[in-house]
């Protein structure tokens, strides 16, 4: 219950604290911890140079622990995901679900069914 009404989907956006709890735990332990894609033109990543055709890997567990971006990252902190924190986060640092147009079309349905 939710006050005097019974639970319902539309609710789930009211659960702040419960999705800042996924959302870290997905942080902890991503349910896909790499992710490959191959390059379609040549390209540059910082000084390394990415031909077309390789074979590039994003490493979300990496990315998710990375201390440069994540303040005490073997730490649990469900307070890295409040609002406020969410519009300081650097883009494509947490990836639970990958990210960009070829981000998991079910992110946002497994999110409903976590909470």
């Amino acid at each position: 219950m939710l006050g005097e009404a019974p639970l319902s989907h539309g609710d789930v956006p009211k659960l702040e604290f419960t999705t800042q709890v996924i959302q870290e735990g997905l942080r902890l332990y991503p349910p896909v911890w790499m992710i490959d894609r191959m390059a379609v033109a040549d390209d540059r990543a910082g000084d390394i140079d990415i031909p077309r055709g390789s074979t590039v890997i994003v490493y979300v567990y990496g990315a998710h622990r990375a201390p440069r971006y994540w303040e005490s990252p073997e730490s649990f902190d469900p307070e890295r995901f409040t609002k406020t924190n969410d519009k300081l986060r650097t883009p494509f640092t947490y990836l639970p679900f990958g990210g960009g147009p070829r981000g998991c079309i079910g992110g946002n349905y497994a999110m409903l069914q976590s909470s």
